[in-house]
Order: C-alpha cells, then structure tokens, then sequence
C-alpha cells in the first residue's frame, strides 16, 4: 500500500527474493522493478476483459468508475481484448471457508484452549474453519489448480487481466460494523474479484480509480500471470501517469 506505483515498486524490490529462512519463497531472478514503473507508451499492452465476469453486479457508481479507467488505459495505447476466465461464483463461500480453515491451522496452538483472548468475530471466523469438512476444503484445492491452470490458457491471449477490487463502493464505517455481525461466510460475495486470483497465486496491483459520492477511494486490479510483476508495475504506471491519480491523496 503507498501513494504511488513507484513506492509499490521500491517496496516490492525491497521484499522480493528468495529468503534463505522462509522455504516458502522463490529463487528466481529479480527484474528491476524501480525501473519497471516508469511512465511508458502501452501500444501493444493486451488488457483482458472478462465483461461477464467484471460487469456483471456491480453497482452504478463502480461500473462507472471502472469504464473510465479502461478507457483511459486505452488511451494511453493499449488494447482491450475480450476474454474468459469461467464462472468462479459457486466456490466464493467454499473458498472462504477455506482460508478460515487454514486460519484455524494457523491458530491450532492457542485455539479454542485460549478462546477468552481472542475477539468476538474472530473466534465465529475461526469456528467457521473448524467446522468446514474436509471435502469442502479438498474441492477448493482441486478448483484452484484448475483454476491456475485456466488463467495460463487466458494469459496467451492477454497480457493483464482488469478486473474491480469491490463490486460496490465501500460501506460506510456504520454499514461495517453491522457487515461484522454477520455470519462469517456472508463476506463471500464481496470477495468475487479477489479471492479467485489470490487462490490461484498470481499477482495483482490495485490501483485508484476515482471516489464515490461521498468521496470513498474506489479502485481496480490489473492481474497478470506468474512472474509479471515488473509488467503489471509498467502498466500501473503508465495508467497513474495518464489519469493523474499519484498526485491524489486523501486528505489526513
């Protein structure tokens, strides 16, 4: 999270990189991220669009927002070019059980035999994952390999993906707080454009796209395949640079 894609950039170069105490990183070259985003013509950028997938259930305010920064990327040169990523809809709420599970995992050493200590919604969240069966959390392994293995197909055709963070603009702090009292699981929805790229481990950038009415920060991914953060970066910066949104910042 920063002000610019070049501090996405620097922070990124800073954190990337085999780490010799995690076996969970990669050992593969580092591109020059800093370098990456800088502002740059996109004539021959493909941006794909899945208008099924990305169009559909937004609201007014979201679907306005998001068309106008597809039009400004087309602008600045690139090509839209339609595309499918398959319905991904059905495993929203398996799928976030899931993670609720791995939570659970995470928290195995202390919960529920520490269950006072920890807050009201996480222990519903954390009840959620211990209660998910084994096969609802074995499809969501299986679908997102599937799933991985789809975007390799659709990345022939496209070089990024566009897709809305949110299908709605945010709720105010009050519609929040009532959000939190609700069944865990009934988050799902708003996770349609996330959750599927963050199951299939490729990365994203989020960047701005204008405010809703009351002047809340509305914003969009850019998704690309394995290994192309220096791309996403380099097309994050040329669309910062023609809509102007790095001199944006929220008053503090």
């Amino acid at each position: 999270m920063a002000r610019s894609v070049l501090d996405v950039a620097l922070m990124f170069g800073a954190i990337a990189g085999v780490d010799p105490l995690d076996a969970t990183t990669l050992d593969a070259p580092l591109d020059d991220f800093a370098a990456a985003a800088q502002p740059r013509d996109l004539a021959g950028v493909r941006i794909g669009l899945d208008a099924d997938y990305v169009l559909t259930g937004l609201d007014g305010v979201t679907e306005a927002a998001l068309k106008a920064a597809i039009a400004t990327l087309q602008a600045a040169g690139a090509t839209i070019v339609e595309v499918s990523v398959g319905e991904v809809r059905p495993m929203l709420e398996k799928a976030t059980a899931a993670a609720f599970v791995e939570a659970a995992i995470s928290h195995a050493a202390s919960y529920p035999s520490a269950r006072s200590s920890y807050s009201e919604l996480f222990t519903r969240l954390l009840d959620v994952g211990h209660a998910a069966s084994a096969r609802d959390y074995a499809s969501v392994a299986i679908w997102r390999r599937e799933f991985h293995g789809r975007l390799r197909r659709v990345f022939r055709h496209a070089d990024v993906l566009i897709a809305p963070v949110m299908p709605t603009e945010p709720p105010p702090l009050e519609a929040f707080a009532a959000m939190l009292s609700e069944p865990p699981l009934s988050v799902a929805p708003l996770l349609v454009y996330t959750i599927p790229f963050n199951l299939a481990g490729v990365p994203s950038l989020t960047l701005p796209m204008g405010t809703e009415p009351s002047n809340g920060p509305l914003g969009f991914q850019l998704i690309g395949p394995d290994l192309s953060e220096a791309l996403l970066l380099s097309v994050g910066a040329a669309y910062e640079h023609a809509a102007g949104t790095a001199a944006k910042h929220p008053a503090v």
